[in-house]
């Protein structure tokens, strides 16, 4: 018994274990082989808690909030009435999912050509900006996302050229008629041009509009007889 709780103390729970084993099979009525056990068990499972704290308020300085809520999670399936684990996990799964949401915008700037997507990203942005103390992190993507949406927003003119024969319609944008020469002004992104003249193969032309450079002009028009 000596041996066991000697280990006990140390933290050696392994070690303790097997010595009040070797000890029950030596006097298998005792109780206070009983009360050892139990005292082995209670001391392993703050010592787990402990840990799992310590682990959670380092994923939370990291700023590695998914973590963090799995080590809150973990300590409030051991006991759900832990107070530091409750009140992590309220701190922790917020920030978690707004960092998910400004990963996924990050990493697809292209969502952004779509209005709906971009007035969504405007209010996680301000959402994000509200968060103190936001972190190294958090700041490196406040300042990303909104690189990002002052890019989208900006609008550019692109030249489009036809034969004067070709109702032109850009998808999405305007119906632009028969020409020779139009000037829209675009947000950046995919577009598709869509021209028609009757006895004529519809043609279609899509392009890009980037918020990096001055598009070149784009030619549509019909020229493919039925």
């Amino acid at each position: 018994m000596s041996e066991g709780y000697s280990a006990l103390d140390e933290g050696h729970f392994d070690a303790a274990a097997s010595a009040f084993a070797s000890a029950r099979k030596l006097q298998p009525d005792n109780p206070e082989i009983d009360a050892a056990v139990t005292e082995l068990r209670s001391t392993q499972s703050a010592a787990r808690l402990s840990a799992l704290q310590r682990t959670a308020r380092n994923h939370e300085a990291k700023e590695a909030w998914g973590d963090a809520v799995a080590s809150y999670e973990e300590a409030l399936a051991v006991d759900a009435t832990l107070v530091f684990a409750q009140e992590g996990l309220a701190r922790a799964q917020p920030r978690a999912r707004l960092d998910s949401q400004l990963r996924e915008a990050l990493a697809a700037p292209e969502r952004l050509a779509d209005p709906a997507v971009a007035r969504s990203l405007e209010q996680l942005l301000s959402e994000a900006r509200g968060v103190t103390p936001a972190g190294d992190t958090l700041a490196q993507q406040i300042g990303q996302l909104a690189q990002l949406l002052e890019r989208a927003n900006t609008p550019v003119t692109v030249t489009l050229r036809s034969d004067q024969l070709t109702a032109v319609l850009v998808q999405r944008v305007a119906r632009l008629g028969q020409f020779s020469e139009q000037r829209l002004t675009l947000r950046p992104g995919e577009y598709t041009a869509v021209g028609t003249r009757e006895g004529y193969r519809d043609v279609r032309e899509t392009f890009t509009v980037s918020a990096d450079q001055v598009p070149a002009p784009i030619f549509i028009a019909c020229t493919d007889p039925v």
